[in-house]
């Protein structure tokens, strides 16, 4: 079992995407919880994270049973994790994660959450080289 910190709760993956995500942090990786519309709407222009960080367990066997059920669950392990780039942005921050299976993952999120703090430090500690000068501050390895 891993804990998990949920660094935003307004996180989708593209332009197209309008439905919010629950963005839990991990020792070992990210987990993406997809939330209703009813909760999306509810978030406006934020933030949806408090100040005191809010923790849950993580449980392979929940992650197996979401999947069997059909509900959008994602997780990307660290280990997945080949290089990143990213941006601040007035009202939305964008995180791009470049895959060791050749594939790419876009996370944006509301810029109020400052969910770039501990994904940055996460990218750090998993080091994850920088794919692009200046993104978020991400140390070049």
């Amino acid at each position: 079992m891993r804990e998990g910190r949920l660094v935003t709760a307004s996180c989708t993956t593209g332009l197209f995407d309008w439905i919010h995500r629950e963005l839990w942090l991990c020792d070992d990786g990210l987990l993406l919880v997809r939330l209703d519309l009813k909760a999306t709407r509810g978030h406006e222009k934020g933030p949806t994270v408090s100040a005191t960080p809010r923790r849950r367990p993580v449980q392979d066997a929940e992650m197996a049973a979401a999947k069997a059920a059909g509900k959008q669950l994602n997780w990307i392990s660290a280990n997945e994790i080949a290089g990143a780039s990213g941006r601040r942005g007035k009202m939305t921050d964008r995180l791009t994660l470049d895959l060791h299976d050749g594939s790419t993952r876009k996370l944006l999120w509301l810029s109020v959450d400052r969910a770039d703090v501990p994904l940055l430090a996460a990218l750090n500690t998993w080091r994850v080289v920088s794919t692009s000068a200046g993104a978020f501050g991400l140390d070049s390895q």
